[in-house]
């Protein structure tokens, strides 16, 4: 039996095709560059990636524009849904913390987020959103809100950023300041770590592996638990064990 494909029905199914293969082949380009940063704090490990967009030409152009909106927005394409930005470009902006932080004073837990901004004329909101696979904001949760927290940009700077980079600067031994900069705006967030908190854990999970067993890690636990006057019972405990 002959079956007769007529030549709309042929052109769909190899659109469709077309379709499934284009979501599956990446091919690098050079339009926003695949960045990474990251740092530690104590004992937490910071790590951002984004996609850098260039400024282009657009000087004066970015900010309150279709690039980076003011507010949320139906973004189309299939997403019908008001929708923050992105913090970068192509797919979404990640940021992850090992230990739990403060994100300018509110807590956070461990974990990997998607980064997005709800930008404003003079205040912004950095959210924190479980949804870490999605491409941009296009299909954003609000209900996958982790965090949201205020901040105020600096605008207005003498030099351009040509690339959208997240800078880290004024570390401590228990707090960063993260920058988003990008034309002539220069968006923060603080991070701040309990460091006695975060250091007692990780030497707790040491402790519990082979140098549980080693006389010279179970003193040199113990004498930080004393110096900073902090989990003295288990400190004894393995002042003893040595």
């Amino acid at each position: 039996m002959r079956y007769n494909i007529t030549l709309p029905v042929l052109v769909v199914g190899l659109f469709l095709q077309f379709v499934a293969f284009g979501q599956a082949l990446r091919i690098p380009e050079n339009n926003n560059f695949t960045s990474m940063i990251g740092r530690r704090i104590s004992v937490t490990d910071v790590q951002i990636r984004w996609n850098a967009p260039k400024v282009n030409g657009r000087d004066g152009a970015i900010w309150g524009t279709n690039v980076a909106y003011f507010g949320s927005q139906v973004l189309g394409f299939g997403s019908n849904v008001a929708s923050p930005w992105r913090a970068g470009a192509d797919e979404c902006t990640t940021i992850s913390f090992s230990t739990d932080v403060l994100v300018n004073g509110s807590p956070l837990p461990a974990g990997k987020y998607a980064l997005f901004l709800e930008l404003g004329a003079e205040e912004s909101t950095w959210i924190f959103n479980k949804n870490v696979e999605e491409w941009g904001t296009y299909f954003y949760d609000k209900n996958l809100d982790v965090l949201r927290v205020k901040t105020v940009q600096k605008k207005n700077q003498a030099n351009l950023v040509e690339r959208l980079t997240y800078q880290f600067e004024n570390q401590t031994s228990n707090h960063v300041d993260i920058f988003l900069d990008w034309e002539r705006w220069s968006i923060p967030m603080t991070i701040d770590v309990d460091d006695k908190k975060t250091i007692l854990a990780d030497i707790k999970k040491q402790m519990s592996g082979a140098l549980g067993f080693d006389p010279a890690s179970l003193i040199a636990a113990a004498e930080w638990c004393v110096i900073n006057e902090i989990n003295q019972e288990q400190a004894m405990d393995w002042i003893t064990s040595a």
